[in-house]
């Protein structure tokens, strides 16, 4: 938690440090008071330094609503970039943390924050501070390498790898997460098969290929007996074809998908194929 450090009253301005001892160095000030203000001066860079990753700018903010604060007749958009983290205190708002998601100037500076765990704001006297790191960086498109972008939000995200090892790469570790679930009835009659009971993870079922070696029968999918969007009274013939599911197609852990087999005339040999995305 940040300190409201004294170091914000000090000037950038030399000459304008000349405040009263201890705050200050004025010219002519008496030799008694100069052991007084180096001690004093010592005190505030330690109490920075207890918390020296929020700078307190000694401007003051002003509520604007619970997610938004402005600075009064300055342009600090600057210090107050997209992505900065930032840190509020105060009475009723308690210490909270957020990352600034907009920042504009017109006659004021205003900035919007997305507060950490739903946090707000109070409309009362805060203190916040900024984060001494920019996430920004200066990069203008908001690229942090070829893989790592920083979104509108602030916050960063990988992207799909260009580079050609890394597609590979990629394409691979995607495919770990593909699955089959496959049937096969030589003798198929009008039943419904518990094909997964109880199911150990999370997955999607994204599509159903099938076919009988001669006659047609139809299939549906069902999770805890409610038909997958898609997957409901399929007809299959000796000709292979896969359909996709369209919604409702989520399985949570614990969930059991059954295949319900209907309308049979003749089939012989069926053979179904269900691809699953663990998710």
């Amino acid at each position: 938690m940040s300190t409201d450090s004294k170091l914000k009253d000090f000037s950038t301005t030399p000459a304008s440090n000349n405040s009263n001892p201890p705050d200050g160095w004025p010219e002519g000030m008496a030799a008694s008071k100069v052991n007084d203000t180096a001690r004093e001066n010592m005190a505030r860079y330690r109490e920075w330094y207890n918390d020296a990753q929020w700078i307190n700018d000694g401007l003051t903010k002003t509520f604007v609503s619970g997610s938004s604060f402005k600075i009064t007749g300055s342009d600090v958009t600057a210090k107050y970039s997209v992505g900065r983290r930032v840190e509020a205190i105060g009475t009723g708002t308690g210490t909270i943390y957020g990352t600034i998601t907009a920042t504009a100037f017109a006659t004021d500076t205003t900035v919007s924050v997305d507060w950490d765990s739903g946090g707000a704001i109070s409309n009362e006297s805060l203190t916040i501070s900024y984060h001494t790191l920019d996430l920004k960086g200066g990069d203008s498109d908001n690229a942090v390498s070829s893989n790592v972008v920083r979104d509108s939000a602030g916050r960063f995200r990988a992207t799909d790898p260009s580079a050609a090892q890394d597609v590979a790469t990629k394409t691979y570790v995607d495919l770990l997460n593909i699955e089959n679930i496959d049937y096969w009835d030589v003798a198929p009659s009008n039943d419904t098969i518990t094909l997964r009971l109880n199911a150990k993870y999370a997955f999607d079922i994204d599509e159903v290929s099938a076919k009988t070696s001669s006659g047609t029968i139809s299939y549906s999918i069902a999770i805890d007996a409610v038909n997958v969007t898609g997957l409901a009274s399929i007809g299959v013939s000796s000709s292979e074809a896969t359909t996709s599911a369209t919604a409702a197609n989520s399985v949570a852990a614990g969930q059991t998908v059954t295949l319900v087999l209907a309308s049979n005339s003749s089939a012989a040999d069926l053979a179904l194929s269900i691809q699953i995305t663990r998710t």
